[in-house]
């Protein structure tokens, strides 16, 4: 089962092939990304300790990081879109959107809790997302060519994790999958039903509404 963010409508990446940093270099970046993970301490950008490097490179490190993080049970469950927006691109400093891969372990159900100390600096986004129930494999350009393909559509919670200290560019987001922590699906919904346009999510913070409008 695949979760996508709604904002692949705007893009459907594919991570380019190729070697811009030396292996050695790419593995103590994928070491460094571990180590924010595990001990929950920021680091240092990537592209501040070993130099900038293309987005390619960053989709590399973020696969190698995401094949060690799935070793054993874990699997790749699907992917989060961030910086759909021409706003939310200009304040992560992108030129294109950009995507990170998700654990099936990521996943928070639906009344479960997931607790602050656990992320390096949390961050609450509503979001919608798709349920797939099959592979995409051409790009699309409208909500009504998606709809064959999905199961079931959901508005979600995206719980990211920032674990870069500083001002972390491009690709030190992309490397590290563009924050991806844990995520929330909501009541699964009829994609042949529902006008994801019209959706509407509402966050509450200790009873109170922080947040009410379209994911």
């Amino acid at each position: 089962m695949r979760c996508l963010s709604h904002a692949i409508l705007a893009c459907l990446l594919a991570a380019a092939g190729g070697c811009a940093k030396k292996p050695d270099i790419r593995q103590s970046m994928v070491d460094d990304l571990l180590r924010a993970r595990k001990t929950l301490q920021p680091i240092a950008p990537l592209t501040t300790t070993y130099g900038d490097f293309p987005p390619e490179e960053a989709y590399a490190v973020q696969a190698a990081v995401t094949a060690r993080l799935a070793r054993g049970t874990d699997r790749a469950a699907g992917y989060k879109i961030a910086g759909a927006s021409p706003a939310a691109r200009q304040a992560w400093g992108l030129t294109e959107p950009i995507y990170g891969a998700l654990l099936a372990s990521m996943e928070t159900p639906e009344g479960g809790s997931a607790q602050p100390g656990t992320f390096c600096a949390l961050a609450v986004e509503a979001e919608i997302a798709f349920v797939v129930a099959r592979d995409v494999d051409r790009p699309l350009a409208s909500v009504a060519e998606l709809k064959p393909y999905v199961r079931s559509v959901h508005v979600a919670l995206d719980l990211a994790d920032n674990r870069f200290q500083g001002e972390p560019k491009a690709a030190d987001r992309i490397a590290d999958a563009a924050g991806a922590g844990r995520y929330v699906l909501g009541k699964p919904l009829d994609p042949r039903r529902v006008d994801v346009d019209r959706l509407v999510a509402t966050l509450k913070h200790q009873g109170k509404v922080v947040y009410r409008g379209q994911p």
